[in-house]
């Protein structure tokens, strides 16, 4: 099922096809925190609720590139230390960066997705896989939305979620190569 978004002007109309999930289609990648373009790069207005998100503080400790995987940034923040995908310059220094956070996958409880054993924001490497720890809430229209120390991330979501576990802290098991960082000035 596709889900088509259509924005009219006086002078232009712009139609958007997408795939995603009728909550997530609205929010590509790299448009949700920061800002949208029109056809012809004028910015356009964000929804009001997007504009709270805060971007993540990190220190790059290295980007390296292994086989068959995409470029890895290794990351420490207030609250972990993990690989993840990097979408920014290759030749990165080591050093602070101000980044958006991205998960590539859609979010199955109990598959990847549990109730969390401690409280507070978390990130780590788990086996084969990154765990983010972070308060799990929904939108006005149904969208979901983890919370990680104040930067919010989208969420696709599989199924709908149990009752009961919206405003508390889950835990995300999820593939290194599906969660991004988007580094920007501020």
């Amino acid at each position: 099922m596709f889900q088509v978004l259509t924005e009219r002007g006086q002078n232009k109309a712009i139609a958007i096809a997408s795939d995603e999930s009728f909550g997530k289609a609205h929010m590509f990648r790299r448009t949700c925190a920061r800002q949208r373009r029109d056809f012809t790069g004028v910015q356009v207005p964000m929804a009001p609720r997007i504009l709270h998100d805060r971007p993540v503080l990190i220190e790059l400790v290295k980007v390296a590139m292994f086989p068959g995987t995409s470029w890895l940034a290794d990351v420490r923040t207030a609250f972990g230390h993990t690989a993840v995908r990097w979408c920014g310059d290759r030749t990165a220094k080591p050093g602070e960066y101000h980044v958006e956070w991205t998960i590539d996958e859609d979010i199955a409880w109990g598959r990847n997705a549990k109730s969390a054993a401690g409280i507070g924001p978390g990130l780590w490497t788990g086996g084969h896989c990154v765990v983010v720890r972070g308060q799990l809430s929904l939108t006005e229209d149904g969208a979901a939305m983890l919370d990680l120390n104040g930067a919010t991330i989208l969420l696709g979501l599989a199924d709908p979620l149990p009752d009961g576990v919206v405003g508390t802290w889950v835990e995300l098991f999820i593939e290194r190569e599906k969660i991004a960082v988007y580094p920007y000035e501020l």
